[in-house]
């Protein structure tokens, strides 16, 4: 099948990853430490936003076609008019419309992204499925789901979701976690270094064990004990959260 992950990959088996002798404050709530190697930075520094407009229509891709938290690609045969989006293979498409929805394409051809999205191409160093694999993060997901305007059809702002921060590590661990975690379930990362290695749940997606699926069109909720952090998060931006962008040099 066309894009990256699947509820089908799940559950493979332990993975096995090397604890890194040191570790750093991230200075970021939700990532907590990081190997000491890793750099942090916002996502603009690691994505660059697409705006380029085309009326072609070799390969369209809209909303309907992404399974969310998955990111398979679902064949349909919606007719689409207007002009599109040109992305190329390994681009990645954020659905901005009800963010919560997690609907985050992995491309594997040239096409035209038709509707809300947020079409973004990895900057040098970055590798595509890892990038995927971050923003596909239950945490991240609920943090950007809070920022949305718009009562009848929410949607996430560039501004903020630019500016969300994420670990970066050099480019071969990248390209050796990102494949290993969506192959065998990111459940299994955290059973297998529970109290070990902290920093693995800010790798961590929903793409895991049965029963960790949020049921299609339901919110994800923050992972954490305070219950009035999504509603204090609503409507600000990723430079006001200290807690999120605790510096400007990121």
């Amino acid at each position: 099948g066309r894009g990256v992950g699947g509820e089908g990959e799940r559950g493979r088996g332990l993975m096995s990853f090397p604890r890194y002798e040191s570790y750093k404050d991230s200075g970021v709530e939700w990532l907590g430490n990081v190997p000491e190697h890793w750099e942090l930075k916002r996502l603009k520094r690691n994505l660059r936003l697409l705006t380029e407009k085309t009326a072609r229509r070799e390969n369209p891709v809209a909303l309907e076609n992404i399974e969310s938290w998955s990111g398979r690609f679902i064949q349909t045969e919606t007719k689409f008019e207007g002009e599109g989006i040109a992305f190329e293979r390994g681009d990645i498409l954020f659905g901005k419309l009800r963010p919560y929805l997690a609907k985050v394409y992995l491309a594997d051809t040239a096409g035209e992204a038709v509707g809300d999205f947020h079409v973004m191409r990895p900057t040098k160093g970055i590798d595509s499925r890892f990038s995927q694999y971050q923003i596909l993060n239950r945490e991240f997901i609920a943090i950007v789901d809070g920022s949305t305007f718009g009562a009848k059809m929410p949607r996430v702002s560039w501004d903020f979701l630019s500016n969300m921060v994420l670990t970066t590590p050099p480019i071969p661990e990248q390209q050796t976690i990102a494949p290993d975690t969506l192959a065998t379930g990111t459940h299994n990362i955290r059973a297998s270094h529970s109290g070990n290695a902290p920093y693995y749940s800010t790798l961590s997606t929903t793409v895991q064990a049965s029963g960790h699926f949020p049921r299609r069109h339901q919110r994800p909720k923050p992972q954490r004990t305070d219950k009035g952090f999504r509603h204090r998060m609503a409507g600000r931006s990723a430079g006001a959260l200290g807690c999120y962008a605790a510096s400007e040099n990121y």
